[in-house]
């Protein structure tokens, strides 16, 4: 199916006009932003959804095509009006859409973008005009929405489709994978459905699972340029993304298996990993599963996945969520170990293997320089393991040496609610980010904490003419005798935060050395950066 691509008549909103009065080539430096009255310690959190207008209202998940899974949630900008606004799923498949005025106040924007079969959604320039489109997954469907600007969006249009058997498609992840200058797909798949499926939730899978299919974009139109299985057996994902893992300057992919109320151990193919050696003779990108060679062959329950350097030894990790405690795998430069216990990363509750973790998310919430984290938890409506109703989320504070100690009870984090999206944003432009959580059933809950007086540093991209959020790049940031890495990815499982790399950085109030990555190896480089701020690094071919 061809997707219409209408003239771009908006771009990308002009960045905000420097206060500092230093001059950077390359680099826009947005206005600082002091805290007027800072506070001290972690949190402590608020939960203002309904104060702050975001009274959505979500559907029944758990009886819905897609399951729990399709409770997903975007948080972008999605006006390029400079700040950040939110995307909510809705049962029958258009998201609810919220605007915010720029101060953290959001108005609800009618929309009429039902698609069938669930409507999982994120986020991608497609077209690249500068605007974050709306890309919907569903029961062996992609769609895409353009975005016409002014949060309105064109009705969405048929990208893929596969049907009996249909796979099903809870998420997916974009980015250049064949670096010739536009935006490709990648859709896991989960069990193949043969039959319709029916607003009571009744489907016949066919205990298959599926492939993950590879989209390339060619002008607009999308074509199959890859079906991978690990181990030449069709798995069941639900999450993955592209990665540059061994810096290359091309983007490599990292699927995590999802055995969900599956067959047993054994009978699933695992995690796969599969590196990109560039196009091929066929003019497709040839891909090499290396999971085995990096001791990643686990079969696990992975549903979101958050990426950063966490153990410093310039290598990218990456933590997943799973049944019981988040699995971290930490690079040791030839191969990967699992640290999520070590790190803290566990309920320590009676019910800790009983516990569905969804999206995870390892930030600096409260810009000590130290990485926090949270997880939802929520029932996986699949899961023949048993699973149990007390699924609270999670929130855990960052200490010395990368530790974390969960913390949320004593923050009023930790809804028993089945939550499975989530993300994190600066919303009210305060200095400091705010969580979103989307349930599968009620209402979504915002936790807003204090601003303080601890130097950050945010990172939006202007990139090349085909990738203008910059998907894909890494981002690496040194100040006061640290340094922190944050790669800019797509939807990585039921929630997406926005396209902009966010740094706290303690008692600094400039960061030494900024240096950005571009797919395909452009570097640029960057000294003496005033914090507190929004900083926007223009690609060298912006001129």
């Amino acid at each position: 199916m061809v997707l219409l691509l209408l003239a771009a008549a908006v771009g990308c909103a002009e960045p905000p006009l420097s206060d500092s009065g230093i001059v950077i080539p390359g680099l826009v430096l947005g206005r600082e932003t002091v805290c007027a009255a800072p506070a001290s310690g972690f949190g402590p959190f608020a939960e203002e959804s309904v104060a702050r207008g975001v009274d959505a209202a979500i559907g029944d998940y758990e009886h819905h095509p897609g399951g729990s899974a399709s409770a997903t949630l975007t948080v972008e900008d999605l006006d390029a009006d400079g700040d950040i606004d939110l995307a909510f799923p809705d049962l029958h498949g258009s998201p609810l859409l919220f605007e915010n005025d720029g101060t953290g106040h959001f108005t609800e924007v009618p929309t009429a973008l039902s698609v069938y079969g669930g409507g999982n959604h994120g986020v991608a320039d497609i077209d690249a005009d500068g605007l974050p489109d709306l890309v919907m997954v569903g029961i062996g469907h992609v769609f895409v929405a353009q975005n016409l600007g002014g949060m309105a969006f064109a009705r969405p249009e048929e990208v893929f489709v596969l049907d009996d058997p249909a796979p099903t498609f809870a998420t997916f992840t974009a980015g250049d994978i064949d670096l010739d200058g536009d935006i490709d797909l990648v859709v896991p798949g989960l069990s193949l459905i043969t039959d319709p499926c029916q607003l009571d939730g009744s489907c016949a899978a066919s205990g298959e699972g599926s492939p993950v299919y590879v989209l390339v974009n060619e002008g607009g139109t999308f074509r199959v340029g890859a079906m991978l299985s690990p181990q030449g057996v069709s798995g069941y994902s639900l999450v993955a993304t592209l990665t540059d893992r061994d810096r290359d300057g091309d983007l490599d992919l990292f699927v995590p298996s999802d055995h969900s109320g599956m067959p047993p151990e054994g009978v699933l193919p695992p995690n796969a990993f599969y590196r990109n050696d560039g196009v091929g003779a066929d003019g497709d990108v040839v891909w090499v599963n290396e999971a085995a060679a990096l001791e990643l062959e686990f079969v696990m329950s992975g549903m979101g996945i958050a990426t950063g350097d966490y153990n410093g030894d310039d290598q990218l990790d990456y933590c997943v969520s799973d049944f019981g405690p988040v699995r971290c795998f930490l690079s040791d430069r030839e191969s990967y170990y699992d640290a999520g216990v070590a790190m803290g990363l566990s309920s320590g509750g009676a019910e800790l293997t009983a516990w569905a973790g969804w999206s995870v998310e390892l930030v600096d919430l409260d810009n000590n320089g130290e990485l926090d984290a949270f997880v939802t938890g929520g029932r996986a409506s699949m899961n023949e393991q048993g699973g149990s109703e007390h699924q609270p989320d999670l929130l855990f504070e960052g200490g010395a040496g990368g530790t974390l100690q969960e913390v949320g009870d004593a923050q009023g984090f930790g809804s028993d609610a089945d939550d499975y999206g989530a993300a994190a944003a600066d919303l009210d432009g305060d200095g400091v980010l705010e969580v979103v959580i989307t349930p599968s059933i009620g209402a979504p809950q915002l936790y807003h904490a204090p601003c303080n007086a601890h130097g950050w540093l945010a990172v939006d991209l202007a990139g090349p003419a085909g990738n203008p959020l910059g998907l894909g790049t890494r981002v690496d940031v040194e100040a006061g005798g640290r340094r922190w890495t944050q790669e800019i990815q797509a939807l990585r499982g039921p929630g997406q935060s926005p396209s902009l790399a966010w740094f706290g950085l303690g008692g600094a109030d400039a960061v030494d050395r900024l240096v950005v990555t571009w797919p395909g190896g452009a570097v640029q480089e960057f000294e003496a950066v005033p914090a507190r701020r929004t900083v926007t690094v223009m690609h060298p071919e912006r001129g």
